[in-house]
């Protein structure tokens, strides 16, 4: 491959790179609704323009920001998966919890950004989903029985952040027992 191409992907890909970073920091600080392209490009010094080759609209930059994020968080769940299904599960629930608690305003801001995001075709697809499918899938569940405990996971991740918000950490270790009394039955 000809040299400049070389460099100019390695600029486009660190460009890349710096405005998914600068998009965490921004959620993890402000509030979703201050975000704009310019406190991006403040804090990057990036252009509007260059954000616009590498991110179609706003939402895409949101959607962008959620997997980046996402990406992290699966990595270092992944270290710690064992070879069983119902403790996997537990521990990505468990490391979900870790991250909110350390990250509350960052997750405060992708849970708005999913609400945002969930009636566009710009709504992100999310490897946490997929791993949790996977040990749901080697526990034997069935497409319902899948579904089931999605919606199940799904509420107590929002029942975890309203417990957090209001600063009542009490309720979350009810809920991750409550998660796993369910798999119990698998």
């Amino acid at each position: 491959m000809d040299k400049r191409k070389v460099a100019a992907k390695k600029r486009y890909e660190s460009a890349h790179d710096e405005l998914l970073e600068a998009g965490e920091n921004l959620l993890s600080n402000e509030l979703l609704t201050e975000l704009s392209l310019n406190s991006i490009t403040n804090l990057t010094k990036i252009s509007k323009t260059t954000i616009y080759e590498h991110f179609d609209s706003f939402n895409m930059f949101l959607a962008g920001v959620i997997n980046h994020v996402y990406k992290k968080m699966t990595t270092q769940y992944r270290e710690k998966l064992q070879d069983d299904p119902k403790e996997n599960i537990k521990t990505m629930f468990i490391d979900y919890r870790e991250f909110l608690y350390k990250n509350f305003i960052l997750g405060k801001n992708i849970y708005a950004a999913f609400v945002l995001l969930s009636d566009t075709d710009d709504f992100p697809e999310i490897d946490m989903y997929e791993d949790l499918v996977e040990e749901l899938n080697k526990l034997g569940l069935n497409n319902n029985e899948k579904n089931v405990f999605l919606k199940k996971f799904n509420f107590s991740i929002d029942d975890f952040r309203i417990d957090m918000a209001n600063k009542n950490r009490t309720n979350i270790n009810l809920l991750i027992h409550d998660l796993t009394l369910y798999l119990e039955n698998y």
